[in-house]
């Protein structure tokens, strides 16, 4: 079951929000208000019923919970439409102890398939400065296309990391057991790096339309992967890995492999991270997510929830209003904060919009 729009969420105890019911429209959902007053929260909410999770770094119970709560539990209500359009209530309860999950009522554990994607302001900026951001994303997006890349990468992790225990303890024999394990590694490094050129592919063939769409530029935008073992098969990928076995262990850890592959967009041929202004790498970054989510619509003919956090950084007015243009002729539903009352004007004049107004928790429409 793919559910594809949130009707409504109601948290109680959840970081500063108040319990009130907030409803969304089905398009483009405008959330205003000054820093700090609860815009990003509402997204945090909506993201964690989506992904079990927060999109913030190590945020957990004792972070969410409400500061002026007299209550310990905190529970995240949602009501979501699926492919059909009924209706799914989806509810999360956490305490210090334990998060149990919901459907309808009814205890779940396998998560409900919510795909979102989330756009922050900093994301452009890890981006372009953090390779183990770009391998993450990149995992991400494949992951949320195909289950068996998934399943495939939180396999070769786990292996890793029992490789790297035994390149660090260095127990009796293991390398003979590292030789063992290299050969389950290797089945799914084969698999994760034909998906990974797979995607590329299909990335690069929209990419360039997506940037001509959002900022009516003619610009080669690709995406390019720095793979460790590009085109070879298992049994050359296993003899490269054995031969560098004494680095690994001279090292203590795993120094090849598609945990180090590495990603950059190219402009116009060239690295944007190291010839593009701040704006250029803002247009980049938008366009590979909206590619992204196009590329997710033709495959399920539905499209993932777009959570759009002051995203107007970077961008001049005239760019702004052409990312304005771009998600109001889109079809998915968008929930857009912004605290940037220019970028609120171009907002304010998307006919339909929902508009809601956040002070000190408070939502107000």
């Amino acid at each position: 079951m793919h559910l594809t729009k949130v009707d409504k969420i109601q948290v109680s105890n959840f970081r500063n929000l108040n319990s009130q019911v907030i409803s969304f429209g089905k398009h483009i959902n405008c959330i205003f208000g000054p820093n700090g007053n609860g815009k990003t929260n509402i997204l945090e909410a909506v993201y964690f019923l989506c992904k079990r999770k927060s999109f913030r770094k190590k945020a957990t119970y004792p972070q969410f919970l409400n500061i002026d709560g007299v209550e310990h539990k905190i529970i995240i209500n949602g009501v979501f439409q699926d492919q059909d359009g009924s209706s799914q209530q989806i509810t999360c309860t956490l305490d210090e102890d334990q998060t149990n999950w919901f459907l309808n009522s009814k205890p779940i554990r396998k998560r409900t398939i919510l795909n979102c994607v989330f756009i922050n302001p900093f994301d452009s900026y890890q981006f372009y400065n953090s390779s183990s951001f770009r391998r993450n994303l990149i995992d991400e997006f494949i992951g949320d296309l195909d289950e068996n890349y998934a399943e495939s990468l939180s396999r070769y992790n786990k292996y890793l990391k029992q490789r790297n225990k035994l390149l660090q303890v260095k127990p009796y024999e293991f390398q003979s057991q590292i030789k063992a394990l290299d050969q389950s590694i290797v089945k799914d490094l084969v698999l994760l790096t034909d998906k990974r050129i797979e995607f590329v592919d299909l990335l690069n063939s929209q990419l360039g339309k997506t940037y001509k769409i959002l900022f009516s530029e003619e610009i080669d935008l690709k995406i390019r992967i720095e793979h460790s073992y590009p085109n070879m098969d298992a049994e050359k990928i296993l003899e490269i890995i054995n031969s560098k076995l004494n680095r690994d262990i001279d090292a203590g850890l795993s120094l090849s492999g598609i945990h180090k592959d590495d990603t950059m967009l190219m402009f116009n041929g060239l690295s944007s991270a190291d010839y593009c202004s701040l704006g250029q790498q803002k247009m980049a970054f938008l366009s590979m997510f909206f590619s992204f989510i196009e590329l997710f619509g033709y495959k399920f003919e539905t499209y993932p929830l777009v959570l759009l956090d002051d995203v107007s950084g970077e961008l001049d007015s005239n760019r702004w209003g052409r990312l304005v243009d771009f998600l109001n002729e889109r079809k998915f539903q968008v929930l857009i904060t912004t605290a940037n009352e220019k970028f609120r004007e171009s907002l304010e004049n998307i006919e339909g919009a929902n508009k809601f107004y956040v002070h000190q928790g408070t939502i107000e429409i």
